[in-house]
């Protein structure tokens, strides 16, 4: 029998991907955004699209929030550099998570929540670096929120996990993939740090299958795991994957450490996985598949 989910930032990368699942899988999904998902599939399907502000709380009041079993929580400012500023980023991270929780609050039992985290949030003390990133220090606020809401209300039930380097069809032009996609499509220098950044990379579809599987873990009421592979590779090994699958000159690929970002020496990957998860795509599947959706 299907569940009843709310997702915030239902038109963002991640959730354009999980409402497509969540229907797959038979699940009644209320999306919830600044602006509706755009989807000939969504047509004719259990869906019911709100379109709302989460930092006013716009939209919430439509909810019967007694007849959802679920909340995945994707809404996010700042995710990307080329679309962050601390006003947005504390309007929408912090503020609207509060109302968030505060619309929830009000029924019994408490709809099941699952939040995800960055993995930058554990290293914010760690490099000073990351503490001038709108981003990351709202988001690391925002988790404390929740950590507190759901310490506080004894029907509570939250499940946490920590993205990693996601990446996948659909995804913000400014990420790596897309950016040095795009530079060797039209035989143009892509311009990358150093390279040598070691990132946890997850392909999309287990990431969502990774958000999926979380609707229905059972247990304690606040419960930690990593959303990613537990494979470490640097950005340079993965950018001349994809110039040579797509049969470019490596010529193409500038690397240059006066470009890093002070996360650079950042070294992390996921190490709590779901009980029973495991992901099922390879790093070279995944940039195989990603080149295939933009058929290349």
């Amino acid at each position: 029998m299907g569940m009843s989910v709310f997702v915030t930032g239902a038109s963002g990368f991640v959730g354009r991907h999980l409402l497509s699942r969540l229907l797959d899988e038979g699940h009644n999904v209320i999306a919830y955004d600044l602006k509706p998902p755009v989807s000939p599939n969504y047509a004719g399907r259990h869906t019911h699209i709100i379109t709302g502000d989460l930092s006013s709380g716009e939209g919430l009041e439509q909810i019967v929030w007694e007849e959802v079993d679920a909340v995945v929580h994707l809404a996010a400012a700042g995710v990307k550099a080329s679309r962050r500023n601390w006003s947005e980023c504390v309007s929408v991270n912090i503020v609207g998570t509060e109302q968030l929780l505060h619309a929830m609050s009000h029924v019994s039992p408490t709809p099941l929540l699952v939040y995800p985290r960055t993995f930058y949030e554990d290293y914010l003390i760690e490099i000073p670096g990351l503490k001038k990133n709108p981003y990351i220090v709202t988001k690391t606020a925002a988790t404390k929120i929740v950590e507190l809401w759901a310490s506080d209300n004894k029907n509570a039930n939250v499940v946490f996990g920590s993205i990693f380097q996601a990446y996948g069809a659909g995804d913000d032009p400014g990420n790596i993939l897309t950016y040095t996609t795009n530079c060797l499509k039209n035989g143009v220098v892509a311009e990358l740090g150093c390279g040598n950044r070691l990132r946890d990379w997850i392909y999309i579809d287990d990431l969502v299958d990774a958000f999926a599987r979380a609707l229905k873990v059972t247990g304690n009421k606040i419960q930690y795991f990593d959303f990613g592979t537990g494979q470490l590779t640097s950005i340079k090994q993965v950018v001349v994957k994809l110039a040579g699958l797509m049969g470019c000159s490596n010529d193409l690929l500038s690397f240059d450490s006066k470009r890093d970002r002070d996360d650079t020496e950042l070294i992390s990957c996921a190490k709590k996985f779901l009980p029973g998860w495991k992901p099922q795509v390879s790093l070279e599947e995944g940039i195989i598949n990603y080149l295939n959706s933009l058929e290349i």
